[in-house]
């Protein structure tokens, strides 16, 4: 999850809006993840306390579709806090 985050920020051909659903996205398995291994994460704390800001008409219809993220299908605009 690390390396996806990572490699996610560093995407140059995903826009800002299509980053942070994804990032919403891994948040969820990467906290049962780690709760599972007992590790703490810098980069799921840094992640679990960033406000995302989410234009949703950003996010390509294909990444909505196979990444879908509950209560995210028919919001236009979504503010998530940590």
């Amino acid at each position: 999850f690390e390396l996806a985050l990572v490699g996610l920020d560093q995407a140059k051909n995903l826009n800002q809006d299509t980053k942070n659903y994804l990032k919403v996205y891994v948040r969820g398995p990467m906290a049962f993840s780690l709760a599972m291994m007992h590790e703490k994460s810098r980069q799921f704390d840094i992640l679990a306390e960033t406000n995302l800001k989410i234009n949703l008409s950003n996010v390509p219809g294909r990444i909505k579709e196979h990444y879908r993220t509950k209560d995210l299908e028919s919001a236009k605009n979504v503010t998530l806090t940590g």
